[in-house]
């Protein structure tokens, strides 16, 4: 008799998400935050002199994939002071876009599958 126990379907789960590991995972992210994310980031940027908008970086690391602005003052800008309102632009273009990612990954693990 054939179990229905939703043992199969973790498993399943299990191997699909092995296959998000390594390799799969870091072309699948950085693609998304290159092609995806990165756009709304510098189109959302505050501009004055520009010094904030370019200094805005895309890395891969350890973690994961890394989107920072690195002008002394972009935490400031980010994240807000007493005095002034939070533009969380690299934040909100990330959460405004990780329904996307999803997609990206499971057509990743499907094209992988077939």
């Amino acid at each position: 008799m054939a179990r229905n126990d939703g043992s199969e379907v973790v498993a399943e789960l299990l191997e699909l998400a092995k296959l998000l590991e390594g390799p799969l995972f870091e072309r699948v992210a950085y693609k998304w935050a290159n092609e995806v994310v990165m756009p709304e980031v510098r189109a959302n940027c505050p501009v004055r002199t520009g010094e904030l908008l370019n200094s805005i970086e895309l890395k891969i690391t350890e973690n994961g994939i890394s989107i920072t602005a690195t002008a002394p003052y972009a935490s400031y800008v980010h994240d807000g002071t007493s005095e002034e309102e939070a533009n969380p632009f690299i934040e909100v273009a990330i959460e405004r876009n990780i329904y996307i990612l999803l997609d990206m990954f499971e057509a990743a693990v499907l094209e992988t599958l077939s």
